[in-house]
Order: C-alpha cells, then structure tokens, then sequence
C-alpha cells in the first residue's frame, strides 16, 4: 500500500501499484487535466513530485521524449505514466483550460527552479546625454557596437546576456555550471574584460563623435528562480527574486563611488584567495535596510595565484584585434599569417614566422600586394603591446580573422622573434602550381598533404581580383570543400581545380566537404603548427567552433 499525497487536493491509499497517478487522481475525483488521454503527447498531466521521488517509477520511452523536448527537471513527471512503490507527495501543474493551452502551445518549456547564479548589471554613465545631442541613427550604431563588444565578454566567460534595458545590459553566469567560484570569477572577469574592452571603444568615441563613454558594472552571487517567461512565441530564459535586485543595485552604487566595477561580499565570498581589491564602500541601497560592503576590483588571479602572464597578455591582445580585425579585412589579415609563415624553407633552412612580412623590402613583392594594410592597422596593437612581437600579433590577427568570420577558436602561443633580414623566399602563394609542385612545396615546409588541404580552406573568405573564391565571403566554413565537389570552380585558382583531381586531396577534401567539425580541427591544428615554421617552438593547437 502506498499513501499518494496530492498537494491542496487529498492525500489517498492505494494498494493497486499497476495505477499511474493520473489513474489514482482521477479514481479519487480530483480533477487532473489530460487532454491527450493519456498517452503522453500533451504533457497537461504533468506533476511536480515534491517529496520521494525514489519512490516513482523511472520515465518511460514515451515519457522521457516528451520530456526531453520539453526540458523537464528530475522531478517534473507525466502523471499519466508514473507509478509508485511508495509514499509521495506530487503537486498538479495544469489546473484549468488556460494552463493546458499555455503548456500546449508551447513547443518548449523550462520549468521554473532555484539556482544560485552570478548576475551582473551593466551601464552606460549618462547615455541620455549623448543620445540627445546626436541622430537616431547614430544612437542605435553606437548601442550595437557598445552591445556587441560588451557581449562579447559575457560569451568569452561562459556568460548568458539575459536581456537589454535601454543601454543597460543583464548577464547570468552559472546557467550551466553549479560552481559557485567558476561562476563568480567567470562574471567578475568579463566585468573586469568590458572596463578593458571600454577604452578601445572611446577611442572610437572620441574620434568620431568627441565623447567617451563611462561605464558601471555590478555584480552579486546568490539564488534566484530560474525558468522561461514571457508569452509562448517571445518566451525567454531569465531570472527573477531578491538577489536580482540585489544585482542591480550595486551597480547603480557604482555612480555614487565613481567606481568602474563592484562586487558585492557574496562574490568576494568565493574569490578571496584570486582577487586583489581596490577600495571597500560601506554602501546604503535603494529598498535595502541596513549597509553593505561593496568592494572595487583591481584584478584576479588563477587557481594557484599566480598570475598566467603569457595567457592574459594574449587575451588582452586579441581583444585589442578584434577592434582592427573587422570581416572585411579578415581574408587580409590571414592571408598576411599565410605570407609571413608560409616562406619558410625547410631545404634552405630560411625564412619562417619571423615578422619579416612588415619590411619594405617583403611588402613590395608581386605576391605580398595589398599586405600593407594589414601591416598598417596593427601598428597601433604593436605600439600599445611592444612586447609582443609582429610575428606574433600577424600570426594572432589571422586567428582572429578566422573566429571573426565565424571559424573556429585558435589558441595560438605566443614567444616568436622579429627578424630584421629580408628573406626572398618563396611565400605560400599558390596561383599557378600544379597540385604535384603543391606538395612539394608544402613538404619543403614540413607540412602534410592532410595540412595543405586543411589550410586551404582558407580559400572560403578568398578572393581573386576582386572576385570571391565561394558564394560565403566572410563566411569561414567548409564551402570551400562543397564548392570543389560540385564543380563550381568558376571562380578559384587553377590550383584549387586541379587538387580535387589528385586522389590523396580529393579523399581529404570529400571528409572535410561532409564534416565541418572536422575541417576546423585539423585547420585548428595545421594553423598552429605553420604559424610556428622556422621559430623553433612547438605549440599545440586547441580549437571550438
């Protein structure tokens, strides 16, 4: 016998374990909505289980394709398919027409629950200023580019951007991951990347418009409900309790302190051991009785504390290239990572990734036309980073390039010497090569054929004289490869026409053309060890799509 208790309806026995729940409501006159009949399409039948949930039935086929569709937690369950082998305690969750229209025409629902998050407000110091004083159009350009690389931040730390409000900004971190450490200290370092990401903006700003933006950043850690809310076709994940308030009034204290970014001590809380403070703020906040300690941050520390020099400098300069690395100069900048690398000679024992690519002398060649531009726009990187090297920022531009053009991530190390010697080597500028003289010349460089295809799918954000090489410019994908197998070659070099004839290429081509994740791993990789030929340093490549 098992005592059923149905939460505000009844607590009942029964003794016939070969009832469902919905069977043993519905015996008992309580009136559980199931509109399909029971056969587990409509989910109107749905219980929450509120105590024992060990004690039902584990989910059916039926019962779990409909939940996964839905995206039930544990506990939500169909009454119509679970049984019990003991007591349990269940709530209705569809109490009248209304709510069965709601969870039917929902084609997904994420059902509300209590998670503790790290939640971060962000805005911009008197917006309301500026955006009186300048066109709509203008108004809006600056939000989206402000929005996008401020974004960018949140996503970079595994942030979810929870909504836009005027130009504030709400982002959750924690969505996926209970760690409350991973959580804080991924939110307070895109906090810390956006104060970073600010002052290439305003330089923008001020150029352009004679203004500079300042902005607030608030942060607390703590629980709130999580679920979807809104009507079924504008649905959105979001929070909502105290702790969000909470979240946002801090960074409203921002302005009182003149502070870029506070944290509140339920962050410090879980950062005490990786985080370096600036000043501490006694603060009263709006709707809050008593003070709070709210604390400035100067910066983090990794797990061991200390501070991962090379990967940090790293990150600093590819969100410095993600201001001069747009898409349309992306297949510039990598084809300059191509030129700078891609003269090495493993034969002559000359030439490599070595910065060279930047000298009058290289520059001026037939086959490195149009590098100057590159060269030119990372001047201002180099000037701000001069311990970074240009055969280090030319081989991080074409990483960037690639991500910017929606490619994979490529994690590329740092660590390569300037040369100052003007090397007349050949480049990896492939016009006129039959596919023979290709692999030859890719051997010379240490490079596979396995390489040598990977790498030029490059060949997707292409272009020749003026014409692109694939209908996706801009787009770095596996097009390339789909291009060449379907025979729309109009517009490639007769290199790329004559390697799908080679057996070898073409085995490597069809794999790449029919899986995309693959070809960005291996392009991942081959990047990596070409942007290292002649430096003597080994790396190797990790890479996300």
């Amino acid at each position: 016998m098992a005592l059923i208790d149905f939460h505000q309806d009844g607590t009942f026995e029964e003794t016939d374990q070969s009832l469902s729940l919905l069977d043993i409501a519905l015996k008992n006159k309580v009136p559980h909505m199931h509109v399909c009949g029971a056969t587990a399409r409509c989910s109107t039948c749905r219980v929450m289980v509120l105590d024992n949930l060990d004690n039902c039935t584990p989910r059916n086929a039926a019962e779990q394709k409909l939940a996964d569709i839905k995206g039930f937690e544990k506990n939500i369950r169909l009454a119509c398919q679970t049984r019990v082998t003991g007591p349990v305690s269940v709530r209705r969750l569809v109490l009248d027409d209304g709510d069965a229209d709601l969870v039917i025409h929902c084609p997904q629902v994420t059902t509300g629950r209590e998670t503790r998050l790290a939640i971060m407000f962000t805005d911009i110091r008197d917006f309301t200023v500026f955006s009186e004083r300048h066109l709509s159009y203008d108004t809006i350009h600056i939000l989206n580019r402000y929005f996008y690389q401020m974004g960018e931040a949140v996503l970079r730390n595994e942030g979810y951007i929870d909504k836009y409000m005027g130009d504030g900004m709400m982002a959750l971190f924690g969505i996926n991951t209970s760690d409350p450490q991973i959580n804080c200290f991924n939110a307070v370092n895109a906090g810390l990347e956006m104060v970073d990401e600010l002052k290439s903006l305003n330089v923008y700003l001020k150029r352009n418009f004679d203004v500079e933006f300042r902005i607030g950043v608030g942060i607390h850690f703590g629980e709130a409900i999580l679920g979807e809310l809104g009507h079924p076709n504008r649905r959105q994940m979001t929070v909502i309790g105290d702790n969000v308030n909470m979240a946002s009034r801090i960074e409203s204290a921002t302005k009182t302190y003149q502070a870029s970014l506070l944290i509140s001590d339920a962050v410090y809380f879980h950062l005490k051991n990786r985080i370096q403070l600036g000043r501490t703020h006694d603060a009263l906040l709006k709707g809050k009785s008593g003070s709070y300690h709210l604390h400035e941050v100067v910066r983090l520390y990794d797990q061991t504390q200390i501070i991962d020099r090379e990967g940090d400098l790293r990150r600093r300069v590819n969100r410095a290239l993600c201001d001069v690395v747009t898409q349309q100069k992306a297949p510039l900048f990598l084809r300059a990572a191509f030129h700078d690398a891609g003269k090495y000679s493993a034969r002559m024992k000359t030439g490599g990734a070595d910065g060279s690519l930047r000298l009058p002398e290289q520059l001026s060649r037939y086959e490195n036309r149009g590098m100057e531009i590159p060269i030119n726009l990372l001047k201002p990187v180099k000037e701000r980073f001069p311990e970074v090297s240009w055969a280090d920022l030319i081989a991080l531009g074409g990483a960037v390039a690639v991500e910017k053009c929606g490619g994979p991530e490529i994690h590329v190390p740092l660590g390569r010497v300037d040369s100052d010697k003007y090397t007349p080597a050949n480049v990896l500028d492939l016009e006129n090569l039959t596919t023979t003289q290709l692999k030859d010349r890719f051997a010379d460089t240490g490079l596979t054929v396995q390489e040598m295809v990977a790498l030029s799918g490059a060949h997707t954000i292409g272009r020749l004289k003026g014409i692109p090489f694939t209908d996706d410019w801009y787009k770095f994908n596996n097009s390339y490869y789909k291009a060449l197998i379907s025979g729309n070659t109009k517009n490639m070099l007769s290199t790329d026409k004559d390697m799908i004839k080679d057996p070898e290429c073409r085995e490597i081509i069809l794999r790449y053309a029919n899986n995309q994740d693959e070809f960005f791993k291996d392009f991942a990789a081959a990047y990596v060890k070409m942007s290292l030929l002649g430096t003597g340093l080994t790396g190797e490549a990790t890479s996300s799509s």
